[in-house]
Formats: C-alpha cells, structure tokens, sequence
C-alpha cells in the first residue's frame, strides 16, 4: 500500500460510468464482452469505468469474480484512454482490505468503498 506522504489528490474530471456487470443466462460473468463494451463507452465519450459498484451486482458476486472483473476492465480501458474505478466495498473488512490491495496490484486508477 502506499504512504499517506505517496497520496496525492485524484481529480476525476469527464463521464464516469458504473458499469453493468456482464452476466450469462446461467448468472456467471461474461468477461468476453468487456472489449466490445469498452469500446462502445468510448465512443460515447465516457473516460472513466466504475466496476461492481452503483449498480448493485457487487454483493451478489463473490470476491474471486469481483477480482476477475476488475482486471479485465484493468487490461481493456487503456486501449480506449478510460481509467478504471474498482468499487471494494463489502460487508467484511477483510474482503475489502484484499480487493483494495487487488486492485493496486492489478495498476486500477481509483478504488470506492459503499457499504
């Protein structure tokens, strides 16, 4: 993790948008269409992705594929110039304390944390 002296201010400025979690009829993610979803935001002009946050689908998917989501929209929103959000909020300290330094490890640009 980084020092409070390593933290400086993140202005986050443009369209943000909280992406819905990709899901197949059986429920699991659908990590395949990041690329293509990715794409379409830029191109309407959004230039930062808020993963498993707003709306909702965080408390109901498990942390290994909360994990899974944040590093394909880690991987695929550079390609676009869009900077990634991971939201890391939980129910347990723990599971947020680990998506928090998931997200750092994986290169996110921001984290959030809604109980």
């Amino acid at each position: 993790m980084l020092a409070a002296s390593q933290v400086g201010a993140l202005v986050i400025t443009g369209l943000v948008a909280p992406v819905f979690s990709p899901l197949k009829e059986d429920g699991s993610l659908n990590l395949s269409v990041i690329p293509s979803y990715a794409a379409w935001l830029n191109s309407t002009g959004v230039q930062w992705i808020f993963t498993a946050g707003s709306t909702g689908e965080s408390v109901d998917l498990t942390l290994i594929e909360r994990k899974a989501l944040a590093e394909a929209w880690i991987a695929e929103a550079p390609k676009y110039g869009q900077r990634v959000i991971v939201h890391v909020g939980s129910d347990s300290v723990a599971d947020m304390t680990d998506m928090a330094a998931h997200a750092q490890e994986h290169g996110a640009d921001a984290i959030a944390a809604m109980p």
